[in-house]
């Protein structure tokens, strides 16, 4: 199965890469900073929670994926990651894209 992974390079991303992996998935990763990709990730797109929040930016981010997992969190705000980014407007966009497809 085809699965697109947001936040593969944090704490529960990474475990959740590698156990998906291990179980034969195929997965894309969605990552901020693509040269951290985990060994696990097939494929590697660039997102950006702090900027992606249309679905027409995530469309084909999406292409050919079956599932959608977003493990992407922040535990403070920092200068352009504000809470509201990348719990609310980004996952918004990107879950309404998931639901268009």
């Amino acid at each position: 199965m085809d699965i697109f992974l947001t936040g593969a390079t944090g704490f529960i991303g990474r475990s959740l890469a590698g156990a998906l992996a291990a179980r034969g998935h195929v997965l894309t990763c969605g990552l901020r900073t693509p040269r951290c990709a985990p060994d696990a990730c097939t494929q590697v797109r660039p997102v950006d929670f702090a900027r992606d929040f249309e679905p027409a930016a995530w469309r084909p981010l999406l292409e050919g994926s079956e599932i959608l997992i977003n493990a992407v969190g922040v535990i403070r705000e920092r200068a352009g990651r504000t809470f509201d980014d990348v719990h609310v407007r980004a996952p918004t966009a990107m879950f309404a894209a998931a639901q268009a497809a």
